[in-house]
């Protein structure tokens, strides 16, 4: 099988990817979706605008740098702390689910929370498709897996082991815990909401770290489905829900964006009309102003402004 796990230093993140990956932003389809972070920082290197994508050059730090959810996410560092700091194999349950609708900021306050932790965080966001590319022989032969055949290997080796250095770059070593983190749940499980309720309670009981589930609530399938009350209270399943983004919060973050990157000009009712338009949904909110903005001269003061319609036809990522 082809190399499918990634290291990567810098977030003490190691990501499951693919090499038929396509390196795009966020995508949403029937069949194949990809998730990015909502990220957002107050402080920034420089950089060439064109070619690094916003939502990594603004990512935050901190808990207190993930735009919304405030009382949540403190809540949130704080059961994970608790959680830590005892005996994980006697825990009742190892389970952690974060639902909410698209871009309202779940996987950037896990990593958040990681970081302040000192936690190496084991990702895995695979594609919504039910067979994948895993290793190229030769010219015209390509060795086909099914995608849930990776994810259960993959749940096995994150569960049971400890992050390992890889090809590239390498998990921090003075990490001292390690948290599992499923962004996408494949879609052979969301077709088969049996299957996955008992892949739960396998990874409950064998599981040796954390596993954080993250479940967007605005896609097809519904949560009652792939998470029912029944199941949560069996497995003692420990849940947060998270809220859009206020529109609020989603301006300031834009502010200061556009603030970093002042060469660009952009127009302050262009910020106030996507922050009105994006539905707290602050991943799209920060794609689309890069999207509109990053190619732009920086003499180019002058601008046409989309209005609040034009905004919910933009592009959908996710």
């Amino acid at each position: 099988m082809g190399e499918w796990i990634d290291a990567f230093s810098d977030d003490d993140v190691v990501e499951v990817s693919f090499k038929h990956s396509v390196e795009s932003l966020n995508k949403r389809g029937k069949n194949c979706r990809k998730r990015r972070k909502v990220v957002l920082a107050n402080k920034v290197e420089s950089g060439d605008c064109d070619k690094t994508l916003w939502l990594s050059k603004y990512k935050p730090k901190t808990c207190a740098e993930v735009s919304g959810n405030k009382a949540k996410i403190l809540q949130l560092r704080t059961w994970i702390e608790q959680f830590l700091k005892s005996n994980i194999q006697k825990q009742d349950s190892k389970l952690l689910l974060l639902t909410g609708p698209s871009g309202c900021g779940k996987t950037a306050a896990i990593e958040a929370v990681a970081k302040e932790l000192s936690c190496s965080v084991v990702l895995w966001n695979g594609e919504y498709s039910d067979y994948v590319p895993v290793e190229h022989r030769g010219d015209n032969y390509i060795e086909y897996q099914s995608q849930g055949s990776l994810f259960d290997s993959f749940l096995t080796r994150a569960t049971k082991y400890n992050a390992l250095p890889l090809s590239v770059g390498t998990v921090n070593s003075a990490s001292t815990h390690q948290i599992v983190l499923v962004e996408d749940i494949p879609s052979v499980y969301l077709k088969a909401a049996a299957d996955w309720h008992n892949k739960l309670k396998l990874c409950n009981k064998t599981a040796r770290h954390l596993i954080v589930i993250i479940f967007n609530t605005s896609g097809t399938v519904s949560g009652r489905t792939m998470f029912p009350e029944a199941l949560k209270s069996e497995l003692n399943i420990k849940h947060f829900d998270f809220n859009p983004i206020p529109k609020t919060d989603v301006k300031r973050a834009l502010n200061r964006i556009s603030e970093a990157e002042s060469h660009l000009h952009i127009p302050r009712d262009f910020i106030e009309n996507l922050s009105e338009s994006c539905d707290g949904d602050i991943r799209t909110a920060i794609n689309t102003l890069q999207f509109s903005f990053s190619n732009t001269q920086s003499n180019h003061s002058e601008r046409n402004v989309c209005s609040k319609s034009s905004f919910s036809a933009s592009v959908i990522y996710r």
